[in-house]
């Protein structure tokens, strides 16, 4: 099984992961060269090359000819320009980002891909493999523009594996002749985002659901988890189903939560700048666009771990569960909304200071945390006399005590055919604290 291992000081970055049509897993690692909304333009691309894998089946997409795939995967590229250049309003042309991959065949095949000036190399031990890498220029890929058009086909590589154990597969953001694998951009078999001194690991799974799959559309769930010498904090968003490109706002949330907490700012005055920081990027989101074009509504959980706290931030729907040291499962925060209207709470409406609330705790009573979106625990209802959330929750927990638990584990505990029935996105982020 393969995983990804973000960068955990996430400048332009993103990774993500999913299972494809077929069951089997797909890998996918962005470096956006815009100067601005930097993390925006690294989830598009992303997405759109997740989307190609949701509505391809990889054993097909695998057997198809380098052509093929190559066009059809750039196709999705240029998607992903396209809704940047119509929701944002950029400028007419982007930068080529760099975007290196890889999808699990049936058999246990590999394939790896990468766009833009980079290469793939795999780690077994001290022995080094290049498998993909840009036949192109540095120079004359930075310089590639994405517009309407086409890209050229050799801004493309590819390469097929077997299956390998205890083996490492890394992007590199630059040509092939660069011989230090950039940290945080890996694509690693078992990993998590993890600081042994501090006996802390952070396991994240964005799942799309079925009907956003279908359609080909993205994910408007968003995670990202930072973790430095000083501090570790999560934070999971769900952007609003009825909103207009609300998966930048969960963006947007999630990334002013983890720079909030990287400025260690004290907890008295943390929710009231955090909503300043959330008005203010909103603002600069929505600048000089049409009325209406990002309705950025989402909601937000997140937990901030230094000196010993636990600080929770939560608004709208979603739950954040703890299992204390003795074994217990405690509800720390649940969510606040009116289940017969359906209505909840976001960060961007003028009432968000009265619904976003916080709370401090001793990190040191919890070995586990647990937050999920309404897309997860709605399969999992609780009703009179039956309570089937928290045998689902306690059995998350359990499997997190396993060692060779990952954040592949994690997605496939949470990608239920009772979550599934639904159709709705569902993503879960899971602290182990040892």
């Amino acid at each position: 099984m393969i995983t990804i291992q973000r960068n955990l000081r996430r400048d332009g970055y993103y990774s993500e992961w999913m299972r494809t049509k077929n069951g089997e897993l797909a890998a996918v690692s962005v470096m956006a060269r815009e100067t601005r909304d930097k993390p925006l333009y690294a989830y598009a691309y992303a997405h759109s090359v997740l989307t190609f894998f949701r509505l391809y089946d990889t054993d097909n997409a695998a057997k198809m000819s380098k052509k093929q795939f190559t066009e059809t995967i750039l196709e999705h590229v240029k998607y992903a320009y396209q809704k940047l250049h119509i929701t944002l309003g950029t400028q007419e042309n982007h930068p080529l980002p760099f975007i290196g991959g890889c999808f699990t065949v049936k058999g246990g095949g590999v394939v790896c891909f990468v766009i833009g000036d980079g290469a793939v190399k795999v780690y077994r031990g001290k022995k080094t493999e290049l498998l993909a890498h840009s036949c192109m220029s540095h120079g004359g890929m930075k310089n590639l523009l994405i517009s309407d058009k086409k890209l050229p086909l050799q801004s493309v590589r590819l390469a097929a594996f077997e299956a390998f154990d205890g083996a490492s597969l890394y992007p590199l953001r630059e040509n092939a002749k660069n011989k230090k694998a950039d940290a945080g951009l890996s694509l690693v078999k078992g990993a998590s985002a993890r600081d042994e001194e501090k006996g802390l690991e952070v396991f994240r799974a964005v799942v799309t659901g079925r009907r956003h799959a279908s359609k080909g559309q993205y994910c408007q769930d968003f995670a990202d988890v930072r973790v430095t010498k000083d501090f570790a904090a999560a934070a999971l968003s769900d952007g609003a189903g009825g909103g207009n490109c609300s998966e930048y706002g969960a963006v947007m949330n999630v990334d002013t939560f983890l720079s909030c907490c990287e400025d260690n700012i004290p907890y008295g005055q943390f929710k009231e700048l955090l909503l300043d920081s959330i008005e203010q990027a909103h603002e600069k989101l929505i600048k000089d666009k049409p009325e209406d074009a990002i309705q950025a509504y989402a909601t937000m959980m997140g937990v901030y771990l230094r000196d010993g706290k636990l600080f929770c931030v939560h608004i709208g729907d979603g739950m954040i569960y703890g299992r204390k040291r003795d074994g217990s499962v405690e509800c720390i925060s649940d969510a606040e909304n009116f289940y017969v209207s359906n209505r909840t709470f976001f960060t961007i409406e003028s009432d968000a200071d009265e619904h976003l609330y916080t709370k401090i705790l001793d990190a040191g009573d919890y070995d586990r945390l647990l937050m999920m979106t309404d897309g997860v625990y709605n399969g999992y209802p609780v009703s009179e006399g039956k309570d089937e959330r928290a045998g689902f929750i306690a059995g998350i927990f359990r499997e997190s005590d396993r060692e060779d638990f990952d954040e592949t584990a994690l997605a496939r505990l949470i990608d239920t055919e009772q979550v599934l029935r639904y159709g709705d996105d569902h993503s879960a982020v899971l602290l182990r604290l040892q």
